[in-house]
């Protein structure tokens, strides 16, 4: 009805009248959309045949609907009396309503012009649809549309693909558009919108003081200056791109996928080199006993961690010429710290072959041990702990040279879930 009435506002002859579309967005399935395809077609009929019967309840419920739109007209613009929508709806139900349903069975059946908008070929189209609809259509003229179910997740990035199928039109068909949804979509939506603003006045603030910011550091804030319901997402985290990787609070990163270096002299200087700067470490900064425990481990300036990183490195290569695995992770978490903790064992005597009933002759991955783990949570208190384990090849290594494995420990206090590059 909101259609009819803007045309007839606009004062357009037939062939000039603007096509105008409903959108129903109340079912995912593809039987439901049938079943509510079925549905309007009936009413359609029901509409129609009450027209013809006169019928007072039908005439009550349009008397509402007239009143409705008729508060937001536009003033500069005629207005059609109510005799005028009920003989132009009549005709207009019986020969230019359009049903139509777009999900990815139907897909190939829509028609686009040049420029990829969707055509328009009847004054009234009502669209039903679901995920066909939010990821990938922007509707012309919509100016009613259904929202009837809520999201399975409050995620930030999946309202805005929602948001898509509120349409767009001319600031002057605003006053026949009406959009229902339901109360949690609604809620969800102004929340987005009150994170958006703050996402932005964040933005604003560390581009004026020219500070580099991690992203998710960014996103804290924004959550900071916005109540939030916990259960809202900013985004979708299954929607990772391959080539970023996820670092959690209360993991171990362990740098693997690595041989030791071909030239057996460098591996060595490297290894010679990291032993003698530990030794300085605990010089420098004292050795402290964990208890209950003969394990010990120094508390150093993270720079410390960064120069055994980089000697680690020096003395090891990528599997057939692979990248290392973990630098990139374990660099991405140092950032963020001053200090840490640097767990160390020489003459590692950890095997790589499992020697466990179940298991025997598997290789095994993991260098740090369950007490190890133990033990770096023990000690964290806040500041990430760097295992600096010395294998030596006479104790089960794979290994023909010694070789040192690192394994970081992610405090359970780093409440953030960092993207990187891998």
């Amino acid at each position: 009805m909101g259609g009819f009435i803007r045309n007839f506002q606009l004062g357009l002859k037939d062939n000039q009248r603007n096509p105008y579309c409903m959108l129903l967005h109340i079912d995912y399935k593809k039987n439901g959309h049938k079943i509510i395809k079925k549905r309007i077609q009936q009413l359609t009929e029901k509409i129609v045949d009450s027209i013809e019967r006169n019928e007072q309840v039908f005439f009550g419920l349009l008397n509402r609907c007239y009143a409705n739109l008729y508060k937001s007209k536009i003033k500069s613009s005629k207005f059609p009396s109510r005799e005028e929508v009920i003989r132009n709806l009549y005709i207009a139900l019986k020969d230019e309503v359009k049903t139509l349903v777009i999900n990815s069975d139907q897909e190939k059946s829509i028609k686009y012009d040049e420029t990829g908008e969707m055509v328009l070929d009847t004054p009234y189209t009502v669209f039903i649809g679901a995920y066909a609809v939010t990821r990938g259509v922007t509707f012309k003229n919509l100016i009613s549309f259904v929202f009837g179910r809520n999201s399975k997740e409050k995620c930030m990035d999946t309202s805005i693909q929602q948001l898509r199928v509120l349409g767009y039109r001319t600031l002057d068909d605003l006053s026949v558009t009406r959009m229902y949804a339901t109360y949690n979509m609604v809620q969800t939506w102004f929340k987005m919108y009150e994170l958006e603003q703050e996402f932005k006045k964040c933005w604003a603030n560390y581009e004026k003081t020219r500070k580099d910011i991690h992203y998710n550091e960014l996103l804290d804030l924004v959550k900071m200056g916005v109540s939030i319901d916990k259960t809202f997402k900013v985004t979708n985290s299954s929607k990772i791109p391959k080539d970023k990787v996820k670092v959690k609070p209360n993991s171990f990163i362990v740098i693997k996928d690595f041989d030791v270096h071909k030239n057996k002299k460098r591996a060595s200087k490297y290894l010679s080199r990291n032993r003698a700067f530990i030794k300085k470490l605990s010089k420098q900064y004292g050795i402290k006993q964990i208890e209950n425990s003969k394990a010990t481990y120094i508390t150093a300036e993270v720079n410390a961690a960064k120069e055994i990183l980089k000697n680690v490195h020096a003395s090891i290569e990528g599997i057939n010429g692979n990248k290392i695995g973990g630098f990139t992770e374990v660099i991405s978490v140092l950032e963020k710290y001053n200090y840490i903790h640097i767990y160390t064992k020489d003459n590692r005597g950890r095997s790589h072959i499992r020697q466990d009933d179940n298991q025997k002759g598997r290789y095994d991955l993991q260098p740090h041990s369950g007490q190890d783990k133990i033990n770096a949570k023990k000690i964290s208190n806040g500041l990430p702990v760097l295992m600096v384990l010395i294998q030596n090849p006479e104790n089960g290594s794979s290994f023909s040279v010694p070789v040192i494995w690192l394994v970081l420990y992610v405090p359970s206090s780093f409440d953030k879930i960092f993207l990187i590059s891998r």
